[in-house]
């Protein structure tokens, strides 16, 4: 039996990556409506909807008209309708209207129009009706539209230089009110979790006085570690260690028991960025 979201909007509460707790509520069902009405762009059309939510309106304004712009019309009107039942109050509504902007924007010919008058000269617009004068189409010209498929790509190679998609953190393991005990190189550690994915960790570094052993990874939901690397100073620079969507980011101190006394020094500062993915549909669609 599918699950019908009945989410409202929740404020406050940022998690590890600064989506916050509107991204976790109002992301699924968004995502759910968007893939249920097969439309392109969802990507775009949900990040736009979660960046308005969380109060950035002019890039969400962009990124809702960029995916608008891979569907029609009469594919956009659905969804447009939905999101005012996923999100309620005016921040729904809102959304809903700059959506319907596109729904109702006309998608053929801009015609140029001339106006030709008693002697046979062209003048400029077209005047009354019954003044004599005819209005002539000189020049028809086609408003042109970006490729959904190359805009996507596009977006999707900027992510790691888009303002939006990055983030920096500092994490002290031993003093992060939700540490739990795990296995980190054979060794009983203290381990903390920061969020899901999917997400690039790019860099990362833990001073040089920090004596413990600090190493950041991806761990599944029973806190096996798919990937580990040791962050203590000169730490790494410019990698690019993924984290899946099913993957939490997990910072660990390894052979420190969890009621030990946390060192200040011993932080790991990392940082990295959200892709963003091409739809295999658009591909598909271009061939």
């Amino acid at each position: 039996m599918r699950r019908k979201w009945t989410w409202s909007l929740l404020l406050g509460c940022p998690f590890a990556f600064g989506c916050g707790a509107a991204s976790m509520v109002i992301k699924p069902p968004v995502e759910q409506k968007c893939a249920s009405y097969g439309l392109r762009g969802c990507d775009q059309l949900v990040d736009g909807v979660v960046l308005y939510v969380n109060g950035d309106k002019d890039a969400a304004v962009l990124a809702l008209k960029r995916g608008a712009a891979a569907n029609s019309p009469a594919q956009l009107r659905p969804f447009a309708g939905a999101i005012k039942s996923v999100i309620s109050g005016e921040t729904g509504q809102e959304i809903a209207e700059i959506l319907a902007d596109d729904v109702q924007a006309p998608a053929g010919p801009v015609v140029v129009a001339a106006t030709t008058n008693m002697d046979g000269a062209t003048t400029g617009p077209a005047s009354a009706p019954g003044s004599g004068a005819t209005a002539t189409p000189v020049a028809t010209q086609s408003v042109p539209r970006t490729d959904p498929v190359l805009e996507n790509l596009a977006l999707a190679l900027a992510a790691a230089v888009d303002p939006s998609r990055l983030f920096t953190e500092s994490v002290s393991p031993q003093r992060e009110p939700t540490k739990t005990v795990c296995e980190v190189a054979g060794s009983n550690s203290t381990c903390v979790r920061k969020g899901t994915g999917p997400f690039v960790i790019t860099d990362a570094i833990t001073p040089s006085a920090c004596k413990a052993d600090l190493f950041i990874g991806a761990s599944d939901y029973t806190g096996k570690m798919s990937w580990l690397v040791q962050t203590n100073s000169p730490g790494f620079h410019g990698a690019h260690f993924l984290l899946r969507s099913d993957q939490w980011l997990t910072v660990a101190a390894r052979g420190v028991p969890t009621n030990a006394d946390g060192d200040d020094r011993c932080i790991v500062t990392w940082a990295g960025f959200r892709p963003r993915m091409v739809p295999l549909s658009l591909g598909a669609a271009s061939e």
